[in-house]
């Protein structure tokens, strides 16, 4: 009489065989006969399949099923090995959160398969026991956590998260719980938060998906092949389905599928995420666009308003152009307050889009003024300010005909040079502590530019009140027109500019006048030149 005992409270090297499964020696010679007589007992359900197996039968089967055991664990490691590199790279918890699911998961089938007692804790019984529920409950904090995070419910549906948030604290008091309670009790209680978190999990993911949250269709998908495992599992156990590789194995493949389906979701949920917030930085340098331009930005070495420091400034060849609507305090005075800002705007719509159509840059609005720069030849510049004439008279020509209101004038100056771009203002950080500057005071920055070329302008602009000009260009501008703008234009007088040493001389450009006016200035262009050259020498007489 041959007596052999095996199971769970024994140690492992007790067993006939090292094997993760209970595995019998049975000395029987091929053509006897012998009686088996197999005593189960347990405190909890066990799927017993019972077959005799000859040595070579037995070590071909053991071999299909240690490959393909192989297969899982090596595909788990490889997914959560390249998760955690994801993780370091991006900083994303929710590579980190898949990466304690997967291992979670795989730690489940490792202690109900055996491989976790035969190679991680063969002497430690009571562990042995004791991870059967536990790894369970782990792997039920891990499902909800991931589910928080793959599904976004703090955003995609942000009661359910709550719940979610208590559910998990819930499951980490039952884990550390199941360490006191009977073996039998911590099963069940397992059994039932399986249950519990898979119904949640599912139902979550429906309406998630159904409130537009696409990446849950993953989710969804994944979910539907492990419970599809699940299911071949338990109509194994059942009868219904016999027991061989595939069955026996359809939870380990369902939850590798379910892997590899949450990985791709996991992906493209990032990628959905990523781009979200790139189309919100889109949309957030499109509206700084509005009050700093990009070009700006650019002159100041930066891509970003965020990577524009206080006091940041740089020197720059630029024309110049300052223009002013003449009279405007007197006309703003008889206008209300929104009909000031529907004039301005109106005339504003109209000219902005002529000096960007020539490479301008604006600066920035000065109640009626537009200070705008030209980094390219000041040629442009000039084209600029005649466009602006030309609207300026179509525009005069709507508000007379059409609505019935006055024309307006403008005063346009026009300079080349250097000028400091920068930035201004006041920033806390770069103000001694010494100072006690009040918690309420915020930071105020802002871009602008500085030097003689933009004060040139604007006594330009100012001297055409004077001398009845429109447009007016100082030398520096003038020496680089083209012919054919040269054409249209006269010298107009000096102006001493504080500072330097000469005078600039100035010149008028009467391209953009009324066609008639322009032709008239033409024609007279060389009487003009003579009377001016007998006026400077004192010849009043012969110049009127």
């Amino acid at each position: 009489l041959l007596h052999k005992t095996q199971g769970d409270l024994l140690p492992f090297d007790q067993r006939d065989l090292h094997h993760r499964n209970f595995v019998f020696d049975l000395p029987i010679r091929s053509g006897s006969t012998a009686k088996v007589y197999l005593r189960v007992d347990t405190e909890s359900a066990m799927s017993l399949p019972m077959r005799i197996w000859t040595r070579d039968s037995f070590t071909e089967k053991d071999h299909l099923e240690q490959a393909i055991l192989m297969l899982y664990y090596g595909a788990i490691l490889m997914m959560m090995l390249y998760n955690i590199s994801l993780f370091i790279y991006l900083r994303d918890l929710s590579y980190l959160y898949y990466v304690f699911y997967i291992f979670s998961a795989a730690l489940v089938f490792a202690v109900q398969n055996g491989v976790a007692y035969e190679y991680l804790w063969p002497d430690w019984v009571w562990w042995n026991n004791r991870a059967q529920s536990m790894s369970v409950l782990i792997a039920s904090i891990a499902t909800i956590v991931f589910c928080r995070s793959f599904l976004h419910t703090e955003d995609s549906f942000p009661r359910m998260n709550k719940f979610l948030k208590y559910w998990v604290i819930f499951n980490f008091i039952a884990t550390i719980a199941s360490v006191f309670l009977p073996f039998t009790v911590a099963l069940r209680m397992a059994s039932l938060q399986v249950v519990i978190n898979a119904l949640l999990s599912i139902s979550t993911g429906v309406v998630v998906l159904a409130r537009g949250f696409v990446v849950a269709r993953f989710y969804l998908l994944a979910w539907s092949v492990l419970l599809m495992g699940a299911i071949l599992a338990a109509l194994r156990n059942f009868g219904y389905l016999p027991h061989n590789a595939f069955t026996t194995y359809s939870m380990q493949l369902g939850s590798a599928l379910e892997v590899l389906l949450l990985s791709f979701g996991l992906g493209y949920r990032i990628n959905l995420l990523r781009e979200e917030k790139e189309k919100e930085k889109r949309e957030i340098t499109e509206s700084v666009a509005r009050f700093v331009p990009t070009e700006f930005l650019n002159y100041l070495g930066a891509t970003d308003i965020r990577q524009v420091e206080f006091g940041t400034a740089v020197e720059h060849d630029f024309t110049v152009l300052f223009t002013d609507i003449r009279s405007f305090t007197t006309m703003s005075e008889q206008m209300s307050v929104e009909d000031n800002f529907r004039f301005l705007n109106s005339y504003l719509k109209r000219m902005v889009p002529l000096i960007h159509r020539y490479d301008g840059i604006i600066d920035k609005f000065i109640g009626d003024a537009i200070l705008a720069l030209f980094a390219g030849s000041p040629t442009d510049a000039v084209r600029a300010a005649i466009e602006l004439r030309k609207e300026l008279i179509r525009y005069n020509n709507y508000r007379v005909n059409t609505q019935g209101y006055q024309p307006i004038q403008t005063g346009t100056g026009l300079h080349t040079g250097k000028l400091m771009l920068g930035t201004v203002g006041f920033d806390k950080k770069a103000i001694k502590e010494s100072l006690n500057v009040p918690e309420i005071v915020r930071d105020r920055l802002d871009t602008t530019v500085i030097g003689d070329t933009v004060n040139v302008a604007a006594r330009l602009q100012d001297l055409t009140k004077v001398y009845g000009g429109t447009v007016l260009i100082s030398e520096s501008v003038y020496n680089e027109l083209t012919e054919d703008l040269q054409v249209a234009t006269r010298e107009i007088d000096r102006i001493r500019v504080r500072g330097k040493e000469r005078d600039i001389k100035f010149y008028e450009v009467f391209e953009g006048d009324p066609d008639e006016l322009r032709e008239q200035k033409l024609l007279n262009l060389a009487s003009y030149i003579l009377a001016r050259n007998l006026f400077k020498t004192g010849e009043y007489g012969g110049a009127l």
